[in-house]
């Protein structure tokens, strides 16, 4: 017999912000009661008559650790795949008031830190945060740290591991929400910062595929628009998390995007490592330049060129794609970028 088929709605799966005691998700007692069981899953799918692969529902909707239980599914999306397992897979766990709450925070112009967090978590990172079983509504405006709370308890996100009272690992459990933050991420990029995603996506690709002179075009123009979402040119590093993000959204499931880590003998600022070794894995660094009062267009230039010699010179001498030659690729773009103001040069002709 299946247990738990309809032990509780959507909006209680996982969450403690109605009827179900949110202590019971961090805790062992009832641990595999709110969600299903790899039993149940496979008694769920024989008696459907589900003729699908195994391995891809358990790449979508399984990951949860409720307590010390490990391999938790999505009953809702278990449930909503068997019935309509024609259609294929697919996020059924969206739109909820957690959904909207992150994107309304992606908004937010001082969110980077936010930003930053959600990065490491599509690439498969853990995060550490204090989880708050008492925290009501009212309390997100002012304590921003309680979202993470939030998208837990909401399904969003599972512990990996405690590592003290209340301060646990956090992870996304499964592809389907990876799915749906890349898709919120995307929205925001579009909608927000006016980025078109055929524009993102070629862009993207070209950088992969070693074409630089149209990588840079295309880049020029996704950082005009970034920049003035920001309305700054005093911090950089914000505008570019922001296309790494959208980078992330658009090429992440072929691509481990790091970012700011140390290789080598120093910290390179973007790495790129394809899944597939025979692919370009990519370096970059990123210098800044100040335009000088009545500096001449030719001058302007040399500058940019000792710049971008002296930024191939640091990923060389500090061996920043030391890592991609520990992972097996052999075709590594080292790619250096100098900004002016908000004006990015790669290649000067």
């Amino acid at each position: 017999m299946i247990t738990g088929i309809l032990r509780i709605s959507k909006e209680t799966i996982f969450s403690g912000l109605n009827n179900v005691s949110v202590h019971t998700i961090l805790d062992n007692e009832f641990s595999d009661k709110f969600g299903f069981t790899e039993e149940e899953v496979k008694k769920v799918l024989s008696d459907f008559e589900v003729p699908t692969d195994y391995e891809l529902i358990k790449k979508w909707y399984n990951g949860y650790k409720i307590g010390n239980t490990l391999g938790i599914y999505n009953p809702w999306s278990i449930l909503n795949y068997s019935i309509s397992y024609q259609n294929g897979f697919k996020p059924f766990w969206v739109n909820t008031s957690s959904d909207d709450l992150l994107k309304e925070r992606l908004k937010e112009r001082d969110a980077d830190y936010t930003r930053e967090q959600l990065l490491k978590l599509i690439n498969n990172e853990t995060i550490e945060k204090t989880i708050d079983e008492n925290f009501v509504f009212p309390d997100l405006d002012t304590d921003k740290e309680l979202l993470w709370s939030l998208l837990t308890f909401s399904g969003y996100l599972t512990t990996e591991s405690k590592r003290d009272y209340n301060n646990y690992k956090l992870k996304i459990p499964n592809y389907e929400i990876k799915f749906v933050f890349k898709n919120i991420l995307l929205k925001w990029l579009s909608v927000d910062l006016k980025i078109r995603k055929t524009l993102l996506e070629e862009t993207a690709n070209h950088l992969i595929n070693n074409e630089i002179a149209k990588f840079e075009k295309g880049f020029k123009q996704i950082m005009g628009d970034t920049f003035s979402y920001f309305d700054t040119q005093s911090q950089p590093e914000k505008v570019y998390q922001s296309y790494v993000l959208g980078l992330l959204a658009i090429i992440g499931d072929d691509y481990i995007i790091k970012s700011n880590r140390e290789s080598g003998e120093g910290r390179y600022d973007i790495l790129l490592i394809p899944h597939n070794k025979a692919r370009y894995g990519i370096v970059i660094e990123i210098k800044q330049l100040e335009k000088k009062a009545k500096e001449s267009q030719d001058a302007l230039k040399k500058r940019i060129a000792i710049q971008i010699q002296e930024a191939q010179y640091q990923i060389e001498t500090n061996q920043y794609y030391k890592e991609l030659i520990d992972n097996k690729i052999s075709n590594i773009i080292k790619l250096p970028i100098v900004f002016v103001g908000k004006d990015p040069y790669i290649l000067i002709a």
